[in-house]
């Protein structure tokens, strides 16, 4: 999941009483005027979400009093995309929605990719109910390979504690009233592409997962699924 799918939401949880919606922006800034009206039907399926209350059936027993999307920028973000994300900001259904540039991003577009990102192993990025009842389980990964034997560690361990997080209670806290999971989808989306060794890590960890029931997906922005 990334800016590109437009009618997707990359990632949703709460803090609080508060909303917070992100979106991972992998473009670069070659054509800014392309890469704004790119985001711009992002951050509208974003509303439509917000409007259309289907944050209700993620939390159906949670109150949110109001929403931050927050945009996450790979390649930093240009003074025109500060004041475009300052002037979304609205209200929908009488809550506040306010866009924010997420602290992980460049500090100006032309930034190069970061060589690395702390990450706490065991955050799950995002975790939303299927219509069949499945739990989809979202990990974000945007870091290089510069290190590729310290990624692959970091890349284990949040798989671990995603497969622990998945077969424990506390999955049933963050979706109270879901009841009984048809299925665990974990997908792993990387940011930047995805090397040999990381696609056979993850298969290694297909197996135990299949038999915990659940089903590890690889996303990769601008390639199909596989």
């Amino acid at each position: 999941m990334s800016v590109s799918d437009t009618t997707t939401i990359d990632a949703f949880g709460t803090d609080g009483s508060v909303g917070v919606l992100s979106i991972y922006d992998h473009l670069d800034w070659s054509d800014e005027i392309a890469h704004l009206q790119v985001l711009q039907a992002k951050i509208s399926s974003y509303f439509g979400f917000i409007e259309s209350r289907q944050y209700e059936s993620v939390f159906p027993q949670k109150e949110i009093s109001s929403f931050i999307i927050e945009v996450s920028f790979l390649h930093g973000v240009t003074d025109t995309a500060h004041r475009f994300l300052s002037a979304m900001t609205r209200k929908v259904n009488g809550k506040e929605v306010t866009l924010t540039v997420s602290p992980s991003s460049g500090s100006s577009a032309g930034e190069g990719p970061r060589s690395s990102v702390s990450h706490e192993v065991t955050v799950i990025n995002s975790l939303v109910v299927g219509e069949s009842g499945e739990a989809v389980l979202t990990l974000f990964d945007d870091l290089n390979w510069d290190d590729t034997d310290g990624h692959l560690r970091t890349l284990a361990k949040r798989i671990e504690g995603c497969l622990e997080f998945a077969q424990s209670e506390e999955i049933h806290k963050h979706c109270p009233g879901a009841g009984h999971f048809s299925e665990f989808i974990i997908e792993v989306s990387f940011v930047h592409g995805i090397t040999e060794s990381a696609y056979e890590l993850l298969q290694s960890y297909s197996r135990r997962a299949e038999s915990l029931g659940a089903v590890i997906q690889i996303c990769v922005p601008g390639v199909e699924n596989g």
